[in-house]
């Protein structure tokens, strides 16, 4: 009866789809599915950095939804420029006024509109009215290429700004032409922001005309400079943490009779004072020239120490070519008044010192807590037809390190060249020495300059047994970076887009990948490895990385960026 009124491939199919609903609500249940939105906030962060295009990816992102803006808002708006000229003056919309912590003030001015030149009164007027609402602004910035650098009332405005701590100079005052504007004195008693920390970006000048590209700043030039500066940063030092200067105004911008207690980070970028080289001794021997000449490096040891508090102290310094070698020093044997130890500088935890002498002391006057000691060269690129840049032979810098005792140091850099057979033999007891002497070492960089025109040092290049067996002894090391300077780059162009489309650069890599695989095999504690090899225009960015990963029987797993 009831299969004739209600055929029974009806029952059959509601009863499939009744059940099927079911089924598939409790199989969603299971297995929830999460969308793009729905993610944390950290994690959409995460992902978004691996675009090579980070802020661009996110601004694309975020008119998708009010979620995703809520999100990148915040970030996208951070860092804002600001061309006043360009804009007819007008400052950025009251919505990200909130977001915005640093600011940075840029000359442009509108090519089609020339009543709108870059008006400085206006530009303070302006700064006077919004900064009082940038309650996240922490950093101003003034931008490359503005005639006659910073002013007075532009610094005075910046003091409407509730929050701000930071203020970077990249305009200098000095004249790039000879029609260029007078460049701006500052006054004598400035109003400033409570700055803890100030970076004078304009490290070294530049040749205007034919010669080298770098040279020393006139003498105009460095009696404005250096008298804005030593103004600029009396003005400030009560509230200064952190200081970024020129090495050539290291004893012109420090007013020795002001109170540096405060000052924790000091970097020095550039040439080195030029009165370090006004005097220049005839003969080694003569002990009576170089006393004379000790007058500039004990100024430098008095101002130096006038920052007690200091835990960090960066010298990156060079001299020219045409001036005299061996004055790079800040103590030696001959220093008549050297600093006493434990007693210089003894909250220093990082110290880096570029291009050192093997006439240098200072190492033996620091701290024993010393965590951080980098001895680089400065710039980090080859610029000897410009700079004098003195590397350390390996029984040289040997010498130097079995002179010091840092027991706590978990950071070392270090150069060195290999000239003679005598200098592997010294490298020998410098790799024998390194973890004894310092044997929390967390992170190690090396420079191996080796001389690959040497007959005598003809196939006894490869260093990687020695540096293998190194690291196996360094039982907290988790990063370690070395140039190895390969002989099969001698004397070549670094890699571009030719070599990565042909194959070369790939091969090179895989001949790295090699060498890191027997570095990092016996130093189980080790994170992070990275090789030199040059690729791009960035010296800086002359590294492979790969992160070191280990299988259950202790086998070393690496992961290379991606390039």
């Amino acid at each position: 009866m009831w299969s004739w009124i209600v055929p029974s491939g009806l029952i059959a199919w509601m009863s499939y789809n009744i059940f099927y609903s079911i089924r598939r609500q409790l199989r969603a249940r299971r297995r929830k599915v999460v969308r793009f939105e729905d993610l944390d906030d950290d994690i959409l962060l995460y992902i978004t950095t691996f675009s090579g295009f980070t802020r661009k990816q996110r601004t694309k992102l975020s008119p998708v939804s009010r979620r995703l803006r809520r999100l990148f808002r915040p970030i996208i708006f951070r860092d804002v420029q600001w061309a006043p000229a360009f804009q007819a003056y007008t400052f950025p919309s009251d919505d990200i006024i909130p977001f915005i912590g640093s600011l940075t003030l840029l000359p442009y001015t509108h090519p089609m509109r020339r009543e709108l030149r870059f008006d400085r009164p206006r530009i303070v007027s302006r700064l006077q009215d919004e900064l009082p609402k940038f309650s996240a602004l922490r950093t101003f910035t003034l931008g490359h290429s503005i005639a006659g650098g910073l002013w007075t009332e532009l610094l005075e405005a910046l003091t409407f700004a509730p929050a701000l701590d930071k203020l970077v100079l990249f305009a200098p005052w000095g004249k790039s032409r000879p029609d260029s504007m007078e460049p701006f004195r500052l006054a004598e008693n400035l109003r400033v922001p409570r700055l803890t920390c100030l970076i004078y970006e304009s490290v070294m000048a530049r040749s205007a005309g034919a010669g080298p590209s770098i040279v020393r700043r006139d003498t105009p030039m460095m009696e404005v400079e250096g008298e804005n500066l030593r103004r600029l940063v009396t003005a400030c030092h009560a509230t200064l943490e952190t200081l970024a200067l020129p090495g050539e105004y290291l004893l012109q911008a420090i007013d020795t009779g002001v109170d540096w207690r405060r000052l924790r980070k000091l970097y020095m970028r550039g040439l080195w004072p030029a009165e370090v080289c006004d005097h220049r001794p005839s003969s080694p021997s003569m002990i009576s020239d170089l006393a004379s000449h000790e007058g500039a490096q004990t100024r430098i040891l008095h101002v130096l120490k006038l920052m007690p508090n200091l835990r960090l102290l960066s010298l990156h310094m060079s001299v020219l070519r045409n001036e005299p070698d061996g004055v790079t020093y800040l103590v030696s044997t001959q220093t008549p008044s050297p600093p006493a130890r434990n007693e210089f500088l003894h909250h220093l935890e990082e110290f880096e010192f570029a291009s050192i002498t093997p006439e240098e002391h200072i190492l033996e006057f620091l701290p024993l807590g010393l965590e951080s000691l980098v001895l680089t060269r400065f710039p980090t690129e080859e610029l000897g037809r410009t700079l004098r840049q003195p590397i350390l032979s390996c029984s040289q810098l040997e010498e130097l390190l079995r002179r010091v005792q840092f027991p706590y140091l978990k950071k070392l850099t270090i150069w060195y060249r290999i000239h003679r057979p005598d200098d592997l033999d010294s490298e020998q007891r410098l790799l024998a020495l390194l973890p004894q002497a310092f044997p929390l070492i967390e992170t190690l960089e090396v420079y191996r300059l080796f001389d690959h025109t040497s007959a005598a040092l003809k196939e006894l290049w490869n260093p990687i047994p020695s540096f293998r067996f190194l690291l196996s002894q360094l039982s907290h090391l988790m990063r370690f970076a070395f140039n190895l300077d390969d002989p099969q780059r001698y004397n070549d162009y670094p890699f571009d887009l030719r070599s990565i489309r042909n194959g070369t650069y790939d091969q090179y890599i895989s001949r790295l990948s090699q060498f890191a695989r027997e570095l990092v095999e016996l130093c189980p504690s080790l994170r992070r490895v990275a090789l030199y090899r040059e690729a791009g225009d960035d010296a800086a960015r002359y590294w492979q990385h790969w992160d070191v990963g280990r299988t259950r029987d202790g086998g070393a797993i690496l992961t290379s960026d991606y390039v």
